[in-house]
């Protein structure tokens, strides 16, 4: 029977997989379980583990590995890193059982010149250490005083003492995680580029260190990394994420003239930063454009936006009171150019139907363009709300029939769109009508609505009196659908995983 300590660190989270795919029995314990710096407990438990289940091999995974932090809490270092790792070798040794233990490179100084550094193979095992933290000196101290067993006479126990370097994996918090936190409180992150080392996975680390066990190699100090080396800068991956298409976007609204002095600067600043990245999430489905300025296909993920569906679970009510007696058609967000809301008043002067109106409900730059036409043109089926809290947002769309959105007849949309306005339409389980030419017609796939080409606006005034006429059983049919789409495909909880699978990638 194994018996590991730290289990639920990167290195013991690694070594229950390992042992769990070839069938090896273990006892996984943790600080929550067993207080290794407690000597006398940690002695009757292993030898109560020993006479019930027989220990052949003890694994250490424990440690103290906060190198700032170690210099306030010397004392808990100490224990972990130096007295712990000495008494689980005696006790290994009392029973007749294999130990395995880990320390590190921080060992020696890093020093190029003057300690044997050996530049194309880093340190070797029989480099004279030298210590300069206390997280260091205390990692050493372990190794002396498990080294103390390994030479006792009395000693017939295979010991390993395993040095390694920047493990990252999964488990506990590694650099990788510290990076993706640190981000999120920052806008700027600096990384020192001058502490260099190999990191080391840790799945290839317990598949070393069972290897150096089942072959019963000889007791002692052993080096194990990766191959290469990196700096803490190196391994601080950048991950790109490009929610619009800056500045062919600007472009394609008008805003500037395109191989214009503005343009081409972006380009080349929207170059460099596609370039540097180790990985680019876009929201669009359609790569062409990115591809276009030479970036490597195989480094391009498509994440899209997506909806809390939990938000709409929850039994609110809307300040916003629709017409009970009407049909309502709502659009809810932003009032600019983008949004296309000139269509909407055009469409709503073609229908000539009284039980039918159009609800919007935000604000924007070209709010008051619209209610001066409306004003002008004498267009009695729109109502404009202000904007509501996002948390009330669902109890709206719910008390509406329908639900409308509207893109411009550009371009740009070729390469896909996503809209947050549309996947919270899409959980709502109301029927939408979806006016646009993009290679993202997410209505269409669910079969949650009516889809129109974007410019054919007849098509689109059909579309709206289909729905009305609709039995109400039908209505509600695509809106399941719709939701049901959402639900698997565009829930955060969903998209969150995929965003990981991208992070463990790099």
């Amino acid at each position: 029977m194994k018996l590991i300590f730290g289990a639920n660190g990167k290195l013991g989270t690694d070594f229950k997989e390992l042992f769990d795919s070839i069938g090896e029995k273990y006892i996984a314990t943790d600080k929550n379980e067993v207080d290794i710096t407690n000597g006398d407990f940690l002695r009757a438990y292993i030898k109560t583990m020993n006479q019930n289940y027989k220990i052949d091999t003890i694994i250490n995974c424990a440690a103290y590995n906060d190198v700032d932090k170690a210099e306030t809490e010397k004392e808990l270092c100490y224990k972990l890193n130096a007295e712990a790792p000495a008494n689980l070798a005696m006790i290994a040794s009392e029973i007749g059982a294999t130990f395995i233990t880990y320390s590190t490179d921080f060992v020696f100084n890093g020093l190029i010149e003057g300690y044997l550094y050996n530049e194309s193979t880093g340190y070797i095992e029989e480099d004279e250490p030298h210590p300069l933290s206390t997280y260091a000196k205390t990692k050493y101290e372990g190794e002396l005083l498990v080294s103390q067993v390994i030479e006792n006479p009395e000693n017939t126990s295979r010991i390993y003492i395993v040095r390694t370097s920047w493990v990252f994996g999964k488990g506990n918090t590694n650099f990788v995680d510290k990076i993706i936190e640190w981000s999120k409180q920052k806008n700027e992150l600096k990384v020192v580029d001058d502490q260099v080392s190999s990191p080391t996975y840790s799945k290839d680390l317990a598949y070393f260190s069972w290897e150096l066990i089942k072959k019963g190699c000889e007791s002692g100090i052993y080096h194990f990394t990766n191959d290469d080396i990196a700096s803490k800068y190196d391994q601080a991956k950048y991950i790109l994420e490009i929610r619009d298409l800056w500045p062919e976007t600007w472009v394609q609204m008008k805003i500037i003239k395109k191989n214009g002095i503005i343009h081409k600067f972006f380009l080349k600043l929207e170059k460099y930063l596609y370039e540097k990245a180790d990985k680019v999430i876009f929201l669009g489905e359609n790569f062409n454009y990115i591809l276009s300025l030479g970036i490597d296909k195989n480094k391009v993920y498509t994440i899209s936006n997506g909806v809390d569906l939990e938000e709409f679970d929850k039994n609110m009510s809307s300040p916003i009171k629709l017409n009970a007696e009407k049909f309502n058609i709502t659009y809810t967000g932003s009032i600019g150019t983008a949004n296309n809301l000139d269509e909407l008043l055009d469409l709503a002067k073609l229908i000539d139907n009284d039980a039918i109106i159009f609800n919007i409900v935000g604000r924007g730059p070209l709010k008051e363009h619209l209610e001066n036409r409306i004003q002008e043109e004498k267009i009695s089926n729109i109502r404009f709300y202000d904007p509501i809290d996002k948390t009330l947002v669902p109890s709206l769309l719910r008390s509406s029939q329908a639900l409308i959105i509207l893109l411009l007849d550009i371009e740009l949309y070729q390469v896909g769109i996503s809209p947050n306005k549309l996947f919270e339409y899409f959980a709502s389980s109301r029927p939408i009508l979806f006016y646009g030419n993009t290679v993202s017609d997410y209505v269409a796939r669910s079969n949650s609505g009516i889809s129109v080409p974007a410019g054919e606006i007849l098509k689109l005034r059909d579309a709206c009196l289909k729905l009305y006429n609709m039995s109400t059983e039908e209505r509600e049919e695509l809106g399941r659908n719709g939701r049901n789409y959402v639900e698997e495909n565009f829930d955060w909880r969903v998209l969150a995983n995929k965003v990981d699978q991208i992070i463990e990638s790099v």
